[in-house]
Formats: C-alpha cells, sequence, structure tokens
C-alpha cells in the first residue's frame, strides 16, 4: 500500500564500520566515526601506508531522499485506473527505485540507469498513450536528480578526504593532488563516473524498444564488463564486475516478474534458467 507523499528511498544503502575497515588496511587513516556512507568508491585507491597516529575521518551521508511520489503524482489523474491499480503502480514504481547494489560506483549509477530502463518499459506497456510523454519526463527527471545527488555525496567523500590528507604531517602529495582533480573533474562534470553514466543511459535507451530483449540487454552487460575491466585479469575486479551485473538480472527479473512481462523477459541467473527444458 502506497501513502501519499510518503514513499521513500535511500539514495545509497547503511554501510557498518566494518563493511569500511578492510579497504583501510593500508591507509594512514586507522579509525573511522560512520554511521552511513556509499564508501565503496574508494575501494580500488592505493593509499600510502606509513606509520602515524591514527587519524579519525568523519563521513556524513548526503542529504536528500527520493520520494516518488514528486515525479509520478500524476498517476493519480489517470481515469483508467482504479485505486487498487495506482497501488500497484506506485509498489512497483517503488521496488524498481528501492534497489541497492553493492559494489563499485559505476555499479551503483548503472543501476540508476536500468531503473530508467525498467520505469520507460513500464511506461510503453501500462501507461495509457495520452499520459507517456509525462511519464517519461518524469522518468528523466528523477533520474538526472538521483545521479547528480550521487555526484555530490562522491564530491563531498573526496573534499573529506583531501582535507583529512592534507592535515597529515607530512601531507600525502601524491595523494593530495588526485584528490583535488576528480574533485574539479566532478565540479566539470568530466570524473569517469559521470563519463560512465552517461554511457550506461545510452546503452539502455538504444535497447528500449528491442525485439530481442535478453540478448540485447545481456550485450549491455557485457559492454559493462568489458568497459570495466579495460582487458584486465584482476580476478577481485572480475569478480565484483559478476556479481554486479548477476545483480543487475535479478533486478530485472523482479521488476519483470511484478508486471508478468513473460519468459521473454526472463534473464538466466546463477538460481533461475530462462530456458524452459522440457522432457
Amino acid at each position: 500500500m502506497y501513502v501519499k507523499g510518503h514513499l521513500y528511498t535511500p539514495y545509497q544503502p547503511k554501510l557498518n564500520k566494518e563493511d569500511v575497515q578492510p579497504f583501510l588496511e593500508n591507509s594512514r587513516i586507522k579509525e573511522l566515526n560512520i554511521k552511513e556512507v556509499d564508501f565503496d568508491i574508494f575501494k580500488n585507491k592505493k593509499w600510502e601506508t606509513i606509520n602515524t597516529p591514527p587519524v579519525e575521518l568523519k563521513i556524513t551521508r548526503m542529504p536528500g531522499e527520493v520520494d516518488i511520489y514528486d515525479y509520478f503524482s500524476f498517476i493519480d489523474d489517470i481515469p483508467d485506473f482504479d485505486e487498487r491499480d495506482k497501488s500497484i503502480m506506485y509498489s512497483t514504481i517503488q521496488q524498481s527505485v528501492n534497489f541497492n547494489v553493492n559494489g563499485i560506483a559505476e555499479g551503483k549509477v548503472f543501476a540508476i540507469a536500468q531503473t530508467s530502463l525498467e520505469l520507460s518499459i513500464f511506461s510503453d506497456k501500462l501507461i495509457p498513450e495520452a499520459y507517456q510523454e509525462k511519464m517519461n519526463q518524469a522518468i528523466k527527471s528523477m533520474e538526472t536528480d538521483r545521479l547528480d545527488a550521487y555526484y555530490k555525496q562522491h564530491k563531498s567523500i573526496l573534499e573529506q578526504f583531501y582535507k583529512t590528507m592534507s592535515s597529515l604531517s607530512p601531507p600525502l602529495k601524491d595523494s593530495v593532488d588526485s584528490l583535488a582533480k576528480e574533485i574539479k573533474q566532478i565540479e566539470a562534470a568530466t570524473h569517469d563516473i559521470q563519463k560512465a553514466a552517461n554511457q550506461y543511459v545510452s546503452w539502455f535507451n538504444d535497447i528500449k524498444g528491442t525485439d530481442q530483449f535478453v540478448q540485447d540487454y545481456e550485450q549491455t552487460l557485457q559492454k559493462f564488463e568489458q568497459m570495466e575491466l579495460k582487458g584486465s585479469n584482476d580476478s577481485q575486479m572480475m569478480k565484483i564486475v559478476n556479481d554486479i551485473k548477476e545483480q543487475m538480472r535479478n533486478k530485472w527479473n523482479k521488476f519483470a516478474g511484478k508486471l508478468q512481462f513473460g519468459n521473454q523477459y526472463q534473464l538466466s541467473t546463477r538460481y533461475v534458467s530462462a530456458i524452459d527444458i522440457k522432457k
């Protein structure tokens, strides 16, 4: 059941201190005062190991939660739907938006881009034609707001790391310079994570109207893998990327299953086969 004006979903999942500590084992930062933060964006950063007194880094999550009613309240005005239909509509949108992804930052923005794909197909199949333009505008607006919020959070964490690294004696010049460069890139919308998000959105736009969804979707996941690995055989990174791909398949299957799209939209996962094998 939905309650008008109270359908909230956090931008990022909660992350405990013990989840973060493994990323800091080779860092001069030995302690964290942390409650909620997306720390995966620093997973692949290499910090110098220098024996110095512990430094406490305070990180807070960017404020703001997305209320889907802010974007999709027009559904209440669609005369074709009764109250039960509307409740299902809101619930389906909420489920798509709510999905949290574990892994690197690119996986999180990939999930935001995939949410737009899901809701676009939702619009094409279920929203009356007279309301589809409004629906598509709402999808794009929410996508932009969620990505912007993610970039702001990313920048906020970078800035706090920059401040901490600069305050050490002696400061870590290479790390400080690298962080300063990334902060400027986010401000100029040229950061790698922003470029990646634009690429993912473009890929998903290309397969919205496909008549061979499963094949085209799997090709999109393959492009994601190639883009992230860049020819590397790093086993840890390969595991992270494969885990994200599996999470994305599961996200899609939950969405498509709720709307009963049919087997032609079913993706194979570790636990579900899209092939109907009959004796």
